[in-house]
């Protein structure tokens, strides 16, 4: 049988999602309503809420976490504070594009102790990377666990199409005799001047960098939704595709309560998702966000705080880098193996405990 060692690294009080994103609006016009279920196709245009794709990175210390709660952090993924992070765009999208996610990126700057630097898209490193097209959805790493993808990797998303103003474009094309149809509307785009939906785009900005910053989701909050679970499976399997694991970690997963950092549930959050009433148990309902809520900039200035150095709120913190090599050797004294690692260390200025965990694997 063949055996081969597998070498882990496992912090201690290193949990949380590592990819969030935003679920696209629907790329279908809008269709004969379905009457069971209550759910108007032109609304999937819509709806945005965010999914974590914990499997985007193969690590040992990614857990998982779509939590809700007014204001919810991965304190683990933060930054260090008074950090300015550099970001860069992938050799894609329009100049107005790009000084649209500049302009309302920067709007965390006002109550964060944290700078976003655009830089040339030819910068060799950076700490965040934007990706504008189509087809990619809207994503985000959580905080710091944008560290772990490689240089020649996006850590944001961002699907373009999704900014324009369905509305005007199915509108204009019942004026013209057209069925509304996303070939057409894509040609309509790409020929005349683009209609923009400006408030979708900078509720969507906002979160998905309020992701970078180490937020997470708002609606997993420890019992502030009671959702109707069996409709949700098949809301999100037929208008996002998703099976049911994807479903329990980006919408029904209940976040630790630590994670809430002693805040109360605020469904005002811009990291809250949008909520149809048919979701629900008990008919609780909740439109999209646009703006950052009082919690939102409150839990922003106490992770990244102006006034002090260090935040009330920082947690140990360990990060390893610079894996080099793994040396084994038989030990015949303590009838075993013994494993010499060669990789950097480095830790904030709480203490906590790291653990180096070894597993023996065969191929299957």
């Amino acid at each position: 049988m063949k055996k081969s060692l597998l070498f882990l690294i496992c912090c201690t009080f290193c949990i949380g999602s590592l990819f969030s994103q935003k679920k696209m609006p629907q790329k279908k016009m809008p269709q004969k309503q379905v009457a069971k279920k209550q759910m108007p196709q032109k609304q999937k245009l819509y709806s945005a809420p965010c999914t974590t794709l914990r499997d985007e990175l193969k690590s040992p210390t990614a857990a998982v976490d779509t939590t809700p709660g007014r204001n919810i952090a991965n304190n683990y993924a933060m930054w260090d504070n008074a950090t300015e992070l550099t970001v860069k765009f992938m050799n894609a999208g329009s100049q107005f594009m790009r000084e649209r996610v500049i302009q309302y990126s920067k709007e965390w700057e006002q109550y964060a102790n944290i700078k976003f630097k655009f830089v040339p898209d030819n910068t060799p490193v950076t700490n965040l990377r934007v990706l504008l097209g189509e087809s990619y959805g809207h994503n985000s790493y959580v905080g710091s666990d944008a560290n772990q993808a490689p240089q020649s990797k996006q850590t944001l998303n961002f699907d373009t199409l999704a900014f324009v103003s369905y509305d005007y474009y199915i509108a204009e094309m019942k004026k013209r005799g057209i069925k509304p149809n996303m070939v057409d509307l894509k040609k309509m785009v790409t020929t005349e001047a683009v209609v923009w939906n400006n408030r979708e785009m900078r509720g969507t900005i906002l979160h998905e960098f309020g992701h970078a910053l180490g937020l997470m989701h708002e609606q997993s909050y420890p019992g502030a939704i009671n959702w109707n679970t069996d409709t949700v499976y098949t809301y999100y399997k037929k208008y996002q595709g998703w099976d049911k694991r994807k479903v329990d970690h980006n919408v029904l997963k209940v976040a630790n309560q630590f994670y809430t950092n002693g805040t109360s549930y605020d469904p005002k959050s811009i990291m809250h998702y949008s909520v149809d009433a048919f979701l629900t148990k008990d008919g609780y309902s909740l439109p999209a966000n646009y703006d950052l809520s009082a919690g939102d900039k409150a839990l922003i200035s106490a992770l990244y705080p102006k006034d002090r150095t260090i935040s009330a709120l920082e947690v140990p913190k360990v990060t390893i880098s610079n894996f080099q090599k793994l040396d084994v050797e038989n030990n015949s004294t303590r009838q075993g193996i013994s494993m010499y690692p060669t990789f950097d260390l480095k830790t904030n200025s709480k203490l906590g405990e790291v653990y180096v965990v070894a597993m023996l694997v065969d191929e299957n």
